[in-house]
């Protein structure tokens, strides 16, 4: 996905305490292994101003946590149901790690989250139904983990919802028909898993949509001839499936 620049939403929760932030963080930082040298100022007896700790971004105002950073950190472990706890928080950013473990369900209690970017680790498990509950969630990254089951058709109550990459897991099933009627998709990346079914031809709903990629997936049916209508399009990959058929006079 390329690099953008997010402006996050103004509005918070009511904000946990210092103490609960503090003990929050901890537990997160307590269920990932390879912290020593990563996260020596975690340090709740010898530095309690937890906005100082490195990743951590706070509200001037409000003095919640509203970014994590952690990403290209080598941690592994697990991520914590404790993220929940951190009710105002707008990113987080654990790309690039060796975390396993599933997704906490607890996500779904970040009302604020606008940009997750858990990429490029090793988690598993089925992508939680309580991702669909962070309304202003714009920025989806899942890339390159083990995650497996369904795409959950629950993703299409995200309205904000701009880019979502769920590339290279071992998702099956159907792409949910209702995807196609997000009005403000912009990327939607599922290459390298293992769904089913054909191409609808409802992808033409995505006015904004520019990059569909569905390469190497066990999808099959026929190219709709609808295709050609998708004029925003400027990446379309839809190769090694099991596709039949001709390609539509009017793709180009």
């Amino acid at each position: 996905c390329e690099t953008v620049a997010w402006r996050f939403p103004v509005l918070l929760q009511r904000s946990p305490s210092p103490f609960q932030t503090r003990q929050a963080l901890m537990e997160i930082k307590a269920s990932f292994s390879n912290v020593a040298n990563m996260l020596l100022d975690w340090d709740d007896v010898h530095n309690n101003d937890f906005c100082s700790w490195k990743g951590v971004l706070c509200d001037n105002v409000s003095l919640s946590v509203v970014s994590l950073n952690l990403s290209s950190l080598n941690l592994g472990g697990e991520i914590s149901p404790a993220l929940g706890d951190l009710r105002n928080l707008q990113s987080i950013d654990l790309q690039g790690n060796y975390l396993g473990g599933q997704i906490p369900d607890e996500i779904g209690n970040c009302a604020s989250l606008a940009y997750v970017d858990f990429s490029t680790n090793s988690l598993f498990g089925d992508i939680p139904f309580s991702i669909s509950k962070l309304k202003q969630l714009e920025f989806l990254n899942l890339k390159n983990n083990n995650l497996t089951g369904p795409i959950p058709a629950t993703l299409t109550q995200i309205p904000n919802l701009k880019t979502l990459d769920l590339a290279r897991n071992q998702l099956t099933g159907e792409i949910p028909r209702l995807l196609y009627w997000n009005e403000v998709l912009q990327y939607l990346g599922l290459r390298g898993n293992m769904l089913t079914g054909t191409l609808s031809p409802d992808m033409c709903h995505l006015t904004g949509l520019w990059y569909y990629d569905v390469r190497g997936n066990n999808l099959t049916g026929t190219i709709p001839d609808s295709i050609g209508n998708c004029t925003s399009f400027e990446i379309l990959d839809v190769s090694y499936n099991q596709l039949t058929g001709v390609i539509p006079y009017n793709i180009g």
